[in-house]
């Protein structure tokens, strides 16, 4: 039996294996260049679990980051693309992004056809990771 889980912060996704001994399969967090989840998934990579990252394009902010623009004229891919791409060429990442429109999700798609160079993964890496979008009254304490 494996569980799929939302919203757990690190401490809560160690309890669940540790203590409760209940295997993950994934954990749907909010995951995207302006919000860091490195401790967990570093995690999930030592316990065998998959993230599955929503708001992958920070609720469209990505489309206005100079960094993100300027690494898409690169490569020929939007900002959103970038994103997304940093975003599954980590191990045990799935990205879920909304589209509102085909051409959205035929943007959200092709994103198999590059591979971000060492300099621009880091690049991405290096923004300020601080940004949380979701945070509704009911959430539970992130720093935990």
């Amino acid at each position: 039996m494996n569980i799929g889980v939302c919203n757990f912060p690190l401490g809560m996704t160690k309890e669940i294996l540790e203590e409760l001994r209940v295997p993950i399969f994934t954990n749907q967090v909010e995951f995207h260049p302006f919000l860091e989840q490195f401790d967990l998934l570093d995690y999930s990579y030592d316990n065998d679990f998959l993230i599955t990252a929503y708001s992958p394009l920070a609720q469209g902010k990505v489309m206005e980051n100079e960094t993100l623009q300027e690494i898409g004229e690169a490569y020929g891919k939007t900002p959103a693309q970038v994103a997304l791409r940093w975003l599954i060429e980590q191990e045990n990442v799935i990205a879920i992004p909304k589209a509102s429109s085909r051409e959205h999700l035929e943007n959200n798609i092709d994103i198999f056809d590059f591979e971000l160079e060492d300099e621009h993964f880091q690049a991405i890496d290096d923004l300020e990771k601080n940004h949380r979008i979701v945070n509704p009254s009911f959430a539970p304490d992130w720093s935990k």
